[in-house]
């Protein structure tokens, strides 16, 4: 599963069946870490170019799965994982998820 971030900052969460994967993908640059930063506060906490605190609630309400009880037990499993890895921070209850960046194609 993977939360994308596209070209024009819509955050949506992509793949939901693969409970075995999390990562966030970026149309963009790391230049523009601020503004995408912004747009992602929606999903979670990007708090720097290579780490985002992805929401459970966020992840939880995603339109495809809200209301599938058997995606949502998978999902609590997926985050049990995380979670004896060190992988869900204090507090906030939040997924760690690592960020590829995919820019923008040169169109020469």
């Amino acid at each position: 599963m993977l939360v994308h971030i596209d070209a024009s900052l819509n955050v949506t969460l992509r793949f939901p069946e693969d409970l075995k994967r999390f990562s966030v993908e970026i149309e963009g640059s790391r230049e523009d870490l601020p503004r995408i930063q912004a747009a992602a506060n929606v999903a979670g906490d990007l708090v720097d170019a290579d780490t985002m605190w992805v929401s459970q609630a966020w992840l939880r309400q995603a339109p495809a799965c809200a209301g599938h009880q058997a995606w949502q037990d998978g999902l609590t499993g997926m985050i049990e994982f995380a979670r004896k890895h060190g992988w869900i921070r204090n507090g906030s209850e939040d997924v760690r998820a690592h960020v590829v960046w995919n820019p923008p194609q040169d169109s020469r």
